[in-house]
């Protein structure tokens, strides 16, 4: 069942702003997602406690006998197969192209409308994560890294990627 799910809830979002939050969200669906297919059982008049210490059991030793990755952890290693890919692309290909596109720069002559942004927190883009993950250990956004660079962190942007949007869930007033 979940090699069916997984992919299906996990397809593209790799490519969007997710936060911090809608990740726990993913991570929680997953999680209950688990403790069904392992079978929940609520035996008379146990305690909610040892319900879950049990259910918490059963799910860990079936993910022995069948390990299945953490969704966080795929949209991460989604995220830089597409990071890796753009960078691959030619110079004039319609990817390299989209992934350079930012709204706030658009001009139309043609129109009286000036793109602007509301005020509030900080829009988050596609590649934000993967910015913030270059810039704190090169001093430069992934476009201006070469291939090269960019496939020997390949494990390291995973890792920092899960771990960035948990530290973010723990300080307090952001989602």
């Amino acid at each position: 069942m979940t090699d069916l799910v997984t992919p299906t809830i996990l397809y593209g979002l790799a490519a969007l702003p997710l936060s911090a939050v809608l990740l726990q969200e993913l991570e929680v669906v997953q999680k209950k997602m688990l403790r069904k297919i392992v079978g929940w059982v609520r035996i008379g008049d146990e305690s909610w406690e040892v319900t879950m210490r049990r259910m918490k059991d059963r799910v860990r030793r079936a993910l022995l006998q069948r390990p299945i990755m953490a969704w966080t952890t795929r949209i991460g290693k989604t995220l830089w197969k597409l990071i890796l890919r753009i960078k691959e692309a030619p110079n004039e290909s319609w990817i390299r192209h989209s992934s350079m596109w930012a709204i706030n720069e658009l001009e139309d002559p043609y129109s009286d409308f000036v793109p602007y942004r509301s005020r509030g927190r900080v829009c988050l883009q596609w590649d934000s994560v993967v910015n913030h993950f270059c810039h704190s250990i090169y001093n430069e956004s992934w476009q201006n890294l070469s291939i090269d660079v960019l496939n020997r962190c390949t494990d390291d942007f995973v890792k920092h990627f899960c771990s960035e949007w948990a530290e973010t869930l723990l300080k307090p007033g952001v989602n």
